[in-house]
C-alpha cells in the first residue's frame, strides 16, 4: 500500500480491500474460537482500519472490518466503542449480520448505565 502496488488482475480489487477483508474475516473466525487473544486481534484490526481509512473499497468490505472491530471491542469490554463500530458496519451494509449483536449490546449498555444508580 505504501508504494501503491496493485495486485494481479485475478483479485479484481485493490490492495487495501484485500488486506481489510482478509484480516476482518480471520479476526471474526478467531473471535468465535474459545480462548481467542482478542486484545491482539483488536490491535491488528485498529492498525488495518487506520492503514485503509482513505482507501477506496466496497462498502461491504469496510462493513466487515467494522463488524470485526466492534466484535473485538466488545470482547475487550469497550462497549460504547463496540456499539459505534457495529452501528457503522450496519450503516455500510444492512445485511452484515450485526442487528442482534447491536440489540444485545444496547441492553447491556442500558444495564451498565442503570447499575451505578441502583448502588446509590
Amino acid at each position: 500500500m505504501k508504494h501503491g502496488l496493485t495486485p494481479p488482475d485475478q483479485f479484481e480489487r485493490g490492495t487495501a480491500a484485500i488486506i481489510a477483508e482478509e484480516v476482518a474475516e480471520q479476526a471474526l473466525k478467531q473471535l468465535d474460537a474459545e480462548g481467542a487473544d482478542y486484545l491482539t486481534l483488536l490491535a491488528h484490526l485498529i492498525e488495518v482500519e487506520q492503514l485503509t481509512q482513505g482507501a477506496d473499497m466496497h462498502d461491504q468490505i469496510r462493513a466487515k472490518l467494522f463488524k470485526a472491530l466492534g466484535s473485538a471491542l466488545r470482547a475487550a469490554g469497550q462497549l460504547p466503542e463496540a456499539h459505534a463500530n457495529l452501528t457503522r458496519a450496519l450503516e455500510l451494509n444492512d445485511r452484515i449480520g450485526v442487528k442482534k449483536d447491536l440489540e444485545r449490546l444496547e441492553r447491556e449498555l442500558k444495564q451498565n448505565a442503570a447499575q451505578p444508580k441502583a448502588d446509590s
